[in-house]
């Protein structure tokens, strides 16, 4: 299954579902285009990073047709080759590349491999933590209370 991606002039796709929103939301930096954030690397463009950014959406899309047939092997492929992207552009302890561990938990949670997910949620949530991105530390929680109960660890779930 694949799908044709369609984006206007400032690189949002004009058609997307909600759940792809949500991932595409998370791994990208909400930045104007006029500045230069401090997650990029010191030898690395803005313009580099936003061809990253935009080649990372057109993963995020194949991933979730990959998803939406249950082809798991294939997510997870799609999200290192994300992870790739990101720690080329971005510092490894930046909210873009926390985005991005954040999605690698999501497709070994979907896999079946609950303790993979868990390490790539907890290393997601350590970066939002430590960044001071709190919204993205709020759903990362979130995420991994939802893993937990799904392995029966309930009162693990409530002390995230």
């Amino acid at each position: 299954m694949s799908s044709v991606v369609r984006f206007d002039k400032a690189g949002l796709q004009s058609q997307e579902n909600s759940s792809v929103r949500k991932i595409t939301e998370v791994i990208t930096p909400r930045c104007p285009p006029s500045s230069t954030p401090t997650d990029i690397r010191d030898n690395v463009s803005y313009y580099e990073a936003e061809t990253a950014d935009q080649e990372t959406a057109r993963l995020v899309h194949q991933s979730k047709a990959a998803e939406d047939a249950n082809d798991w092997p294939t997510v997870i492929n799609l999200a290192w080759h994300m992870m790739e992207l990101r720690l080329r552009v971005y510092k490894p302890h930046s909210s873009p590349v926390g985005g991005t561990y954040a999605v690698l938990g999501s497709a070994y949670k979907g896999a079946g491999r609950l303790e993979d997910a868990a390490e790539e949620i907890e290393k997601a949530l350590t970066i939002y933590d430590q960044a001071g991105n709190r919204e993205d530390a709020s759903l990362t929680r979130e995420q991994l209370a939802q893993l937990r109960e799904s392995q029966g660890r309930f009162g693990d779930a409530r002390e995230v």
